[in-house]
């Protein structure tokens, strides 16, 4: 009887020692144990930044991300440099930045470069210092596809509010570039104004528009650089009793846009894409970098955009919408 006890014992030993074992061999294979990560979002103040920064996260901690340490810069411009200053003294090995404006920015990415720490940028990018890869949707893509539909709904005649997001971003520089270059070449397609959103709010949308309404009761269209904005572009001709003569074109079809766009209220064109991918692509980027496979990473990840129109709506709601509204 003691002999099968002691044998008993020895066995459940053995086994506590081979899944011991196994689980240090797990963590020892994880790519980024002992790696810390800073992230600088340029803001965590709106459905799509919070979708991609979690993902990001969630990311990097399956793959055993050592640390993860996470600054808001909350939209301000001067507050994202200071926060770069300080994430570089953190002990960081990788930094990812979301740049508010793609100019102030480059100070810091440079010092990075100079300390050895790699950078890549998430959705934005800077004009300057040395970037592994940037990991975005497709603006440009989302610029000239927005213009050349409404050149076709309107005939190529019609009057065009574009309202831009914080100027100095990459993102508002490409959205409304790829526009107007599409724009140029239709003569009768006026746009009427520029106006910008320092902080991208539904605010802005809606006081820019009624001006704009005062001026242009006869206004056909407008695009904006994202959703905050095109709500309150939209609330403001729903006020006017105006929805079936002017028509909506957005990015990132996320908040109510989605819930306007099923609901049939108004004419809203709407290019989404997966916020969701866009936080697991920027993760495994870094994870390619902490494993030194440098020579396999772009210099820039495209996540591919879906327009969503009034006839697609249902379709696309079941692909995009849970990445973009919770």
């Amino acid at each position: 009887m003691k002999k099968l006890l002691l044998l008993i014992v020895l066995l459940l030993l053995s086994v506590s020692m081979i899944a011991a074992y196994s689980l240090e061999g797990k963590a020892e294979e994880l790519p980024m144990k002992g790696v810390v990560v800073g992230y600088l979002p340029g803001s965590l103040q709106d459905a799509a930044r919070v979708v991609w920064s979690d993902n990001l996260e969630k990311t990097l901690k399956e793959a055993g991300c050592e640390k993860f340490i996470v600054i808001d810069s909350a939209q301000d411009v001067t507050k994202q440099v200071n926060d770069g200053e300080d994430i570089l003294q953190m002990g960081i090995d990788i930094l990812v930045l979301n740049p508010n404006d793609a100019d102030a920015m480059i100070p810091i990415v440079k010092k990075a470069n100079d300390m050895g720490i790699p950078v890549v940028c998430l959705d934005r990018k800077t004009n300057g210092g040395k970037v592994i890869s940037t990991v975005s949707g497709d603006n440009w893509q989302i610029g000239e596809e927005a213009a050349k539909l409404l050149v076709k709904l309107l005939d190529g005649k019609g009057k065009v509010l574009h309202i831009q997001g914080t100027l100095g971003a990459s993102v508002v520089y490409e959205r409304g570039e790829s526009f107007r270059k599409v724009m140029e070449n239709y003569p009768d397609m006026v746009i009427i104004g520029e106006p910008s959103s320092a902080y991208w709010t539904t605010e802005d949308g809606r006081a820019f528009t009624e001006d704009v309404l005062s001026a242009h009761p006869d206004l056909d269209a407008i695009y904006a650089h994202t959703d905050s904005i095109i709500l309150g572009a939209f609330l403001a001709v729903e006020a006017a009793g105006k929805t079936d003569q002017v028509i909506f074109c957005s990015q990132g079809w996320y908040g109510e846009i989605p819930n306007i766009m099923k609901e049939g209220r108004g004419t809203i064109y709407d290019w989404a894409f997966s916020c969701a991918a866009i936080g697991q692509a920027a993760g495994d980027v870094v994870i390619k970098i902490a494993q030194g496979k440098l020579d396999i990473i772009p210099t820039k990840v495209l996540i591919p955009c879906g327009v969503v129109t009034p006839d697609n709506v249902d379709e696309m709601w079941e692909k995009y919408n849970l990445n973009l509204v919770e």
